[in-house]
């Protein structure tokens, strides 16, 4: 995927969160906390989606937005809490040894692969999952992909056409036994002196988690990312800009502005839509957009494509 697509997947722990993935979310979060405080760097403020955001703790304001539901008023989608900073309050994390370790090591997969990662440090280890998405560029065959997870048009009011799109599927966890892989992951990242070890893991290529589809017309692209969120998700300090509850035809939305790692100025519309057909599980909208590439005006026409 485009640069812009890199800087939606690492903004992705804004995003919706499953809660059967919270303990380790929660997990992954501890480790670097602990990271820092050893390190006695700044103050971190983090965010959900598998990307963490940073920021200093000066000018903070507590957001009075706390949930928005579905159509039902039974699924809640939930701030816990929310803030608006400063552009110049966002700060970017110095790599660490682990940090280009990972980089190097995540080269040998491919597309379409997850891998669990194993991390050491002198104070602790942690572990976590990791997955290259798939992309497609045909529209058709993304669309048969897609199947009933979700239907997509491929082409958004105001011309914008379909480029590319992407899927993230569930890990097959139940297929492998997980801390057998982490205890050869251990002997590995001692026997070759590393903090990191990885390991490929199979997905469940029929449970889509996370579809994603990119469009555009000229130089200006809206990306529409639709992602599987179980029962309940929320997100947990993420560093607006800003942040209002808005009315979506007759759904709860929130529209936002951030600003991504690179520094570009972003906006963000988010709705919880119609469950997956055949599940009760429900589904996340959110249309991404640089300010400069559409207006918010553009996001509302763009995201009547897929109200149901």
């Amino acid at each position: 995927m485009d640069k812009i697509g890199e800087g939606i997947s690492q903004f992705h722990k804004q995003m919706p969160v499953p809660e059967e993935l919270d303990t380790r979310i929660r997990q992954r979060i501890e480790k670097l906390v602990t990271r820092r405080k050893a390190a006695r760097k700044r103050r971190i403020l983090i965010a959900l989606a598998g990307s963490l955001a940073f920021t200093s703790s000066v000018g903070l304001a507590a957001l009075n937005i706390d949930e928005i539901t579905d159509r039902s008023g039974r699924f809640s989608y939930k701030i816990e809490p929310a803030w608006i900073v400063g552009k110049e309050e966002r700060m970017q994390p110095a790599k660490t040894k682990a940090d280009q370790e990972l980089a190097e090591l995540e080269k040998r997969f491919s597309p379409g692969t997850a891998y669990l990662v194993y991390e050491r440090t002198e104070e602790m280890e942690s572990h976590y999952y990791k997955q290259k998405s798939l992309v497609i560029s045909d529209f058709s065959t993304f669309q048969d992909q897609l199947g009933l997870f979700a239907d997509i048009p491929e082409e958004l009011a105001g011309g914008y056409q379909f480029v590319e799109g992407s899927l993230n599927f569930e890990i097959d966890r139940a297929s492998y036994d997980e801390e057998a892989y982490l205890q050869v992951m251990r002997e590995e990242a001692v026997k070759n002196n590393r903090q990191v070890a990885v390991k490929q893991v199979p997905l469940q290529r029929d449970f889509i988690r996370q579809a994603n589809a990119i469009y555009r017309i000229q130089d200006r692209q809206i990306t529409v990312s639709i992602d599987d969120v179980g029962s309940g998700a929320g997100e947990v300090g993420f560093p607006y800009t800003s942040l209002e509850k808005v009315p979506l035809s007759d759904f709860d939305a929130l529209y936002a502005t951030f600003t991504d790692p690179s520094g570009e100025e972003m906006q963000v519309l988010k709705w919880i839509g119609s469950k997956i057909p055949g599940t009760n599980r429900s589904r996340m909208y959110q249309l991404y957009a640089k300010t400069g590439d559409a207006t918010k005006a553009d996001l509302w026409k763009a995201a009547e494509r897929f109200l149901d």
